[in-house]
């Protein structure tokens, strides 16, 4: 049986009533022991950054968690829970999937092997990673803080990365969110500093803005503005999902990209932005699709590769030739204003392409390449992360934000990011899933509770009756 992450504290109230403290809900070290392993993660995480070619790219933390897997893959599956084994079978599905859209396109063995290949690692390495966390929040967060000091240390040391031009602008490279995630990481260990805390990630957003990096700054500002309300607030326990919260947020948040973008086509016709980003916005507004289609022309062109193909997919390196057409006519009526539109659209046509359908998301490249099966892995990650967001938004506990920020960027990955990044997919799954574990626990306090309030109603009801009746 696996270790439960939490230990769960009891009192007796005045009244004998068996109570729960959400106070006591955030586990510890039983030991020195556990305090020298979580030390001995942290020294391993730091140095997550390197990396080493073989067949394509891989860290060198990467490579130690997998090795210690194989002595230890008996042992590690203990600690794999229900949610963690579907996960982990719907991407070894994905990884199947891909072999076979591959094998009926006849796609480069190449491309085959590395797709394959990044689904079923990224398997072991959730696998690994409960493993070495033992469902202990202390040893989770030593191994974030020092994956989060890894980007600093890369840095400083000028290591190259598989993020290329990493030295060149290491904030929007991944330096910025992991310094968000060390901000909310301090409030995780300092309970305190939660309304603090939630005014330092609102200031993050804001360099994250003038450092033009727009994505990260919304995820940041959304993360901030709860930490903060919810520090205001005097619930301790978590909100019952309810789907309808879901669809009004949905609702809530078309609406308000829908003023945002209006909004920011009005700044950028008043030239209200800094020099390099206004020239940037003045080109993505051009698309027809407006700002999102100019940030991301590869969403739209996954979707109508997808329309095409939905249910077997393209291939890992096949390119449809009307994709590819549309593809290259989105990025060039961008710069149609500089009347550079068929010099510009002539070649990208031009231009070798062996990476398969463009789509710089997780979930619609996915799709596009090895159909709905591929698919379904991270349409179950973006629901878990739906699931954890709408419970935690509002919740006033130290892990909140964190956990609200992991869930936010997990979901702007899976529909518009490249990827999946392997160890960064599986730390946020590590902490998506001690979070429904978290929840679950408190949910089972809470319904024992009203159980145990209920029965001592019942029998005190019992003893006045008793007493009425007299000898």
């Amino acid at each position: 049986m696996s270790a439960h992450p939490l230990k769960i504290s009891w009192c007796f109230s005045a009244r004998s009533m068996l109570v729960y403290k959400p106070s006591l809900a955030i586990g510890k070290s039983a030991n020195t022991l556990s305090n020298k392993r979580a030390a001995l993660l942290f020294l391993l995480f730091m140095f997550y950054g390197p990396a080493i070619q073989v067949v394509g790219e891989f860290r060198y933390v990467e490579i130690v968690v997998l090795v210690l897997l194989v002595f230890n893959f008996s042992r590690a599956v203990r600690y794999l829970g229900n949610l963690e084994k579907l996960l982990i079978s719907l991407f070894l599905l994905a990884a199947m999937a891909h072999v076979v859209a591959d094998l009926v396109t006849n796609a480069s063995i190449e491309g085959t092997i590395k797709r394959t290949g990044t689904y079923i690692i990224l398997a072991m390495l959730i696998i690994g990673l409960h493993w070495l966390a033992h469902g202990d929040v202390a040893r989770i967060r030593w191994m974030l803080a020092g994956y989060c000091l890894s980007y600093l240390i890369v840095y400083l040391a000028g290591i190259e990365t598989p993020s290329r031009g990493y030295l060149i602008g290491p904030w929007r490279l991944g330096l910025g969110m992991a310094t968000t995630i060390g901000v909310a990481l301090m409030i995780a260990w300092q309970p305190r500093l939660q309304r603090i805390g939630g005014l330092a990630l609102l200031a993050m957003a804001g360099i994250h803005w003038m450092s033009e990096g727009r994505s990260v700054a919304a995820i940041t500002a959304v993360t901030g503005m709860l930490a903060l309300s919810s520090s205001l607030r005097s619930s301790y326990y978590p909100a019952p999902f309810n789907p309808w919260i879901v669809i009004g947020f949905i609702v809530f948040s078309s609406v308000g990209i829908i003023c945002l973008n209006y909004g920011l086509e009005i700044a950028t016709e008043n030239k209200m932005f800094p020099s390099e980003m206004q020239k940037k916005m003045e080109t993505q507004f051009a698309s027809r699709y407006g700002l999102l289609g100019g940030g991301r022309p590869d969403a739209f062109v996954a979707l109508y590769a997808i329309s095409k193909r939905p249910f077997l997919g393209h291939g890992s390196t096949n390119l449809d030739p009307d994709v590819w057409y549309f593809y290259s006519e989105l990025n060039a009526e961008m710069y149609a204003q500089m009347n550079d539109y068929e010099r510009i659209l002539l070649h990208e046509l031009n231009k070798e392409w062996v990476l398969g359908t463009p789509s710089h998301s997780h979930l619609l490249g996915a799709w596009a390449d090895a159909g709905i099966i591929a698919a379904l892995c991270w349409f179950a990650v973006l629901g878990l992360c739906i699931y954890v967001f709408v419970r935690v938004m509002f919740w006033r506990h130290c892990l909140a934000p964190l956990i609200v920020l992991i869930a936010v960027s997990t979901i702007w990955d899976i529909l518009f990011s490249p990827g999946p990044a392997r160890m960064d997919m599986a730390f946020r799954i590590l902490i998506l899933t001690h979070a429904v574990k978290l929840l679950r626990t408190f949910d089972l306090c809470m319904t024992r509770n009203l159980v145990v309030q209920r029965r001592h109603q019942i029998s005190q009801t019992s003893d006045l009756g008793c007493f009425a009746k007299g000898p």
